[in-house]
This record gives structure tokens, sequence and C-alpha cells, in this order.
């Protein structure tokens, strides 16, 4: 049926694409063809490329891994550094009752607290000193001002 319709024989046509490849990176016809001396050669030209390689991804990672640890140092001592600008009126905070013994931080709920519950006083003090302070002044902004005009006393 083949011959008549002229169709090519599918047991002679040969396959379209890359050689097959051993382990080593040689067609199975090179295997067959080279010398024993050249085929070891090449097998150790092979793991050296392949050595260098992992060295230099090794090294790559390691960088990375330095890099993020320094990263992160520094997040952690700008975190201590900011926890510490901020202890005074955390602690005003905590010992007035705007803010659970617990807390390590400053929230925006507990500055609004302290504000309305002593609005008159804080913003005379902020006020006389030249400054504005509302609901809507940012947290950071907030601390500046209790320490600046020691509301925190």
């Amino acid at each position: 049926m083949a011959a008549i319709l002229k169709i090519p024989d599918s047991t002679k046509v040969r396959k379209n694409g890359p050689a097959r490849l051993n382990l080593i990176g040689e067609t199975f016809h090179e295997s067959r063809v080279l010398n024993r001396e050249a085929r070891i050669a090449r097998l150790e030209e092979r793991l050296q490329e392949i050595a260098k390689v992992k060295a230099e991804r090794a090294a790559t990672r390691a960088t990375k891994d330095a890099n993020t640890k320094a990263t992160k140092a520094a997040k952690k001592q700008v975190q201590r550094e900011k926890e510490e600008a901020e202890k005074p009126v955390l602690q005003w905070l905590k010992d007035n009752n705007y803010a659970l013994q617990g807390a390590k931080t400053i929230t925006k709920a507990h500055m609004l607290a302290a504000l309305n519950d002593k609005k008159d006083h804080i913003t005379d003090l902020v006020r006389n000193g030249g400054d504005k302070i509302s609901k809507s002044t940012t947290l950071k902004e907030m601390v500046r001002l209790f320490k600046k005009y020691d509301v925190c006393v």
C-alpha cells in the first residue's frame, strides 16, 4: 500500500534532531571511533568543566548568603535603633495605660489614645513650640514631637 501511494518506507527514514549523546557528551559513533586515551582525556576535560561550574555556583551562593546575612543584620540594627529611640515614649504609654505592658512597639492606636485623652495639654505644648499635631500626623512624627516637647514626663 505504501509503495502504491509513494510514501517513503518508515524503516529507512532518518530521525530529525540532534544525535543522542552518552554520559560524557560524545555521540555513540564517536565513542566507537575514538581510542581509549582520547576518550579518557575528553572525560577528564568534561569533569573539570563540571567542577569549575560547581565551584562558580558555590562561590555565587556564598556571596549571596553573605549579602543576605549582612542585609538582615543591618535591618535588625535599624530596628534596634528605632526601638531605643521610641523606648521612653513607649514606657510612658505603658505607665499611663495607653499601651499594654507586653507591647514591644508603638502603634498609631496607642498614640491616638494618648492624644485624645490629653489633647489640650499635648496640643498646647506642641503649638507653643511652633509645630502642629493632629490625628493625621504620622506615627514617626508623633513620637518625635512627644520626645521634643517632653510630653512623656
